[in-house]
């Protein structure tokens, strides 16, 4: 059998090769406790400069029964040591795909001297855990998994629509939730389909058809019915049809007055009326009497707004404005008091969106306005308090969108359906569930960024690369920046993963999203941008825009931009750009989407690691003119026959356990060294059956005189085998 294993460490433009010793050693003198079997020499050589704390890229390609055969599934058992086998060394793994025997592993090497260093690569024990850990590898490490597990999962993805729908009215009968019309296709697609869904099941089911098609009427319940009042087929529709959810039954009542004939009206009970409101029209309806009454217009002419009453007051949220006054998409808040006939300004929302959830969102008397769109599609959440004219930002939606139709059931608010595209509509399907009892944290960034606008970003299982979390950012027409503080490198290398979700912009816009390494992007920034035709590419600008590469969309691209002025380069899914940047320290990782209508950016794994200003001399044994390849003896497994446990407690004053375990009988020496090598105390020299110990060690050497604060090593020999742990004693 034959295999290959390369091991590269990146420098500014090109690879730091190092070379697997490929002979797989039974472990004798182990640096573990028992359990580790193998290890594998790992030769790192460089002829230009000493290289300190640098991070080495380890590609593992192997035949079978091989490393892959030997290690554990994913890979957690691996660990790295120095040269001298002891040292433990920090690594991540980024890939280990057992299947297709391949793995991409970064080691961060304390010393890699211009004469080389062989380091260790052990593999082998099914009883370790994995010690991955990219903080401690890379300079700079950000996967978002902190800040994404600090949000509370306060809202669900539940069963979806059965179809796609959108614009759809909405209203909530006996604990279950009934949509009504919508379109599917396009606006010119409008629908008379009746869905019902059961939260408790979480199941949807066809009902009886609407009589009339049609999108974007308002649907209130009143005593067991649900009225259905107007919409758009082609022109306003003044229908005004009543579902009977017992009999699953319509029945045609009187018209609606032509002031409120089209899509995105509102409507929410009050009392013993209902009351409907579009553009400034505002009427008052009486189903006992089957009569609409004109009462006082809105002060802010608007459609697709929330609405929802709340003690003695109908409030009016948000929507999109026809003038007069503000016109597209608004934050005004108003109150109305039925009692009085008349209107009252309130806090406005903090953002202007429209498309929300519109029919009575209130929940422990607050009332939540959620999705919506404003030049982009939002996911911000916010509650407004009407006992304290307040608002709250809370956790955001899952997806970004308007036009749903939404309820509350048993304390939660559903929404379903809605559009992400604007230019070209259809329906979709996402249904969500969210419980804002449960609710009890606010949007903040991720620890360390400062960002300009958090309610368009958020952490995000869809967004991940890897992991349970990534970033996502959106747009709602204002742009959005993050930025990250690093550390002041002259040169650095930043990886990252990067993906970018088709646009709803028209031409001749342009949306893109960058990434730059200082305040100014005119420095040097990387951009990922659709183009007139609609074509995602990559550019970079540093003072004029240079075309990097085509992209694609909802693909994950592999980016790494290596910072070095003039000599900078750019790594797209492994195509490399050479790239002009200004000779400064980077000092931040910006982000940024310029204002306009784009949909999602999403961006995982942040690493800052080491690179040199100049590309580094490249040394590889060779066998050929190719990497080299060693024939293997068949492999066999060596088990430990010791174990020796890190030391209780650890550091310590004034004494600790160490415990060892013998998986046969055998002469036993238990030492304790100095890091200079000089013998301390023999704690054990006897032969021992097999079994577990416990030895107590008090921090005196073998004259009874106290040691120094320091580090010391413990060494277990057993029959030829040895294995050796640290330990910390404090005075």
């Amino acid at each position: 059998m034959r295999g290959r294993v390369r091991i590269a460490a990146y420098g500014a433009a090109a690879l730091l090769l190092a070379t697997i010793l490929f002979v797989i050693e039974p472990v004798q003198a182990q640096w573990l406790p028992g359990g580790w079997d193998y290890r594998r020499g790992i030769t790192i050589t460089d002829s230009d400069t000493v290289l300190t704390d640098y991070q080495v890229k380890v590609v593992l390609t192997c035949a079978q029964d091989s490393i892959f055969a030997l290690a554990k599934e994913n890979g957690e058992d691996v660990r790295f040591t120095d040269a001298d086998g002891l040292t433990l060394l920090n690594h991540w793994i980024e890939i280990w795909d057992k299947p297709e025997e391949y793995a991409v592993i970064w080691v961060k090497v304390q010393s890699i001297p211009v004469e080389g260093i062989t380091i260790y690569l052990y593999f082998g024990n099914p009883e370790a855990d994995s010690a991955s850990n990219g903080n401690a590898t890379f300079e700079f490490f950000e996967d978002f998994e902190a800040w994404g597990s600090a949000f509370p999962r306060v809202w669900l993805e539940k069963q979806p629509l059965p179809t796609g729908i959108a614009d759809a009215g909405a209203a909530v009968c006996d604990n279950k939730l009934y949509l009504f019309g919508g379109y599917r296709a396009s606006t010119s697609d409008w629908l008379k389909e009746t869905y019902e869904y059961d939260p408790f099941a979480d199941t949807w089911s066809r009902k009886a058809d609407m009589p009339t098609a049609r999108w974007g009427p308002t649907a209130v319940e009143f005593n067991g019915l649900i009225h259905v009042f107007a919409g758009y087929a082609g022109r306003g529709s003044r229908a005004h049809e009543v579902y009977d959810s017992s009999t699953d039954t319509w029945a045609t009542w009187s018209s609606v007055p032509s002031g409120l004939a089209d899509q995105g009206l509102m409507g929410v009970r009050y009392g013993d009326k209902i009351h409907l409101f579009y553009k400034a029209n505002h009427y008052e309806y009486d189903p006992g009497t089957d009569i609409y009454t004109r009462k006082a217009d809105i002060p802010t002419w608007r459609t697709w707004g929330a609405c929802a009453a709340v003690d003695d007051k109908i409030y009016v949220i948000g929507g999109y404005s026809y003038g007069p006054g503000p016109t597209g998409a608004i934050n005004v808040n108003e109150a109305y008091d039925p009692l009085t006939d008349t209107w009252a300004t309130k806090e406005p929302l903090p953002v202007s969106k429209y498309g929300v959830v519109r029919e009575n969102p209130v929940i422990g008397g607050k009332i939540y306005v959620v999705p919506g769109l404003d030049g982009g599609f939002h996911l911000d959440n916010y509650a407004y308090d009407p006992a304290t004219d307040s608002w709250e930002q809370k956790s955001p939606a899952i997806h970004p969108r308007d036009g749903v139709a939404g309820g509350v059931i048993n304390n939660k608010l559903y929404s379903a359906g809605g559009r992400d595209v604007v230019w070209y509509p259809k329906g979709i399907c996402y249904n969500e569930e969210y419980d804002p009892l449960a609710d009890t944290s606010t949007v903040i960034p991720p620890t360390g960024w400062t960002v300009s606008s958090s309610a368009n970003a958020r952490p995000d299982p869809p967004a991940r690369y890897e992991g349970s979390y990534g970033l996502l950012l959106y747009n709602n027409g204002q742009g959005v920046q993050y930025a990250e503080h690093c550390l002041n490198l002259p040169t650095l290398a930043l990886d990252l993963y990067w993906k970018l979700t088709n646009t709803n912009s028209p031409p001749p816009q342009q949306p893109q999203a960058s990434i730059s390494l200082t305040d100014s992007t005119s420095e040097g920034s990387l951009h990922f941008y659709r183009d007139y035709w609609g074509v995602p590419k990559f550019k970079w600008y540093r003072n004029t825009f240079t075309l990097l590469e085509a992209g694609a969309y909802n693909f994950w691209f592999p980016i790494t931009i290596f910072w070095n002025g003039p000599n900078s380069k750019v790594t797209i899914n492994g195509t490399k750009h050479s790239v002009q940047a200004a000779s400064v320290s980077p000092d931040r990782i910006r982000l940024a989407i310029t204002p306009g209508e784009v949909t999602d950016e999403y961006f995982d794994l942040f690493r800052v690691r080491k690179c040199r200003a100049q590309e580094p001399t490249v040394q590889v044994y060779v066998d050929g003119g190719g990497l080299m390849a060693v024939d293997t003896a068949p492999l066999a497994l060596y088990g430990a026959v010791c174990a020796l446990e890190q030391n209780v407690p650890n550091p310590f004053n004034p004494e600790t356990a160490i415990r060892f375990a013998l998986k046969t009988n055998g002469n036993v020496n238990l030492r304790i060294y100095n890091l200079q090598g000089r013998l301390v105390r023999i704690l054990v020299n006897t032969e021992k059956e097999a079994g577990n110990y416990s030895v107590l060690w008090n921090g005196t050497d073998d004259d009874g005189v106290g040691v120094a604060s320091g580090v010391y090593v413990c060494t277990l020999r057993v029959n030829g085998f040895e294995t050796n742990k640290k330990l910390t004693f404090l005075k």
